[in-house]
């Protein structure tokens, strides 16, 4: 038989606590690799250690940005405007509700109202023309009639007025139908008009809204962004214990087919000398 015995295999909590202790070590590596100081024409970006993680132990960066004198004068600036921009701002805005309330718009009823108004108005200037001119051409017609000697009542009179007065109702009613159209377009253009009103101030809000930017970039010029490092991976301390366990086992199992072949071949010996 093979001597000795077959190895113990590896404590787990022994081989979890030197696999977390690999890792944080190699995440502490990491961290440090990606935290490269900067310098650049506009500044600089630095790090330190300022503490550590009471749960974990890892090590508390703080990252400090410096800017160069000509680029702190720049976004000292554009701070300044942007104070300004949110002043101008508030006042347009302001500005904007004081508009909407002086010019609300109208109700459905208060527009059809005004509406009427127009269509009387249109309506009333092209009687004030349409009156002096059919007047006068009945007065003609019927100084013509009676002069060729046909009277109120008679065939002759009776048809031709009744012409004159469906030419004449003719003409009354396309200038109250053009009259109704000029009240729908005034009812439009009212509503047009104060919403431009309106508009104005809160076009003018939106475009100062819309230009003001956050400003400020980082030492390098592109912004504050920590520069991408390979990583080092922590090592797989586990299964390094794994392969030498299985490795010392395969040695104990090969010793003991050693012992075994060995046995086997005394025992022949020993038989065949017996014999």
């Amino acid at each position: 038989m093979g001597k000795g015995s077959a190895p113990s295999a590896p404590d787990p909590y022994q081989s979890a606590a030197a696999q977390y202790q690999y890792g944080t070590q190699a995440a502490a590596y990491n961290a440090a690799l990606s935290r490269v100081n900067q310098n650049s024409p506009t500044g600089s970006t630095t790090y330190q250690v300022t503490g550590t993680d009471p749960a974990t132990g890892a090590p508390i960066y703080s990252q400090n940005t410096t800017l160069s004198p000509v680029q702190q004068q720049i976004f000292q600036g554009q701070q300044q405007q942007q104070l300004g921009q949110q002043g101008l701002a508030s006042q347009a805005l302001g500005g904007a509700r004081q508009a909407i309330a002086q010019n609300p718009l109208p109700t459905l009823g208060q527009n059809q109202q005004f509406g009427q108004q127009a269509r009387d108005a249109a309506y009333g200037y092209a009687t004030s023309t349409l009156d002096p001119y059919w007047n006068e051409q009945q007065r003609s017609l019927d100084s013509s009639l009676r002069n060729s000697g046909a009277t109120p009542g008679t065939p002759a009179y009776d048809n031709a007025m009744n012409q004159f007065h469906n030419q004449r109702n003719a003409a009354y009613s396309q200038a109250e139908n053009q009259a109704f159209g000029q009240g729908l377009n005034a009812q439009g253009q009212q509503i047009q008009q104060i919403a431009q009103l309106q508009d104005i101030p809160l076009q003018q809000y939106q475009s100062l809204i819309g230009g003001q930017q956050v400003a400020g970039q980082g030492a390098g010029g592109g912004g504050s962004s920590v520069p991408q490092v390979s990583g080092v991976n922590a090592p797989d301390f586990m299964q390094a214990l794994q392969n030498q366990y299985q490795g010392q086992l395969a040695g104990y199992n090969a010793n003991v087919a050693t012992g075994n072949s060995e046995l086997g071949a005394a025992t022949t010996l020993l038989a065949a000398f017996l014999l």
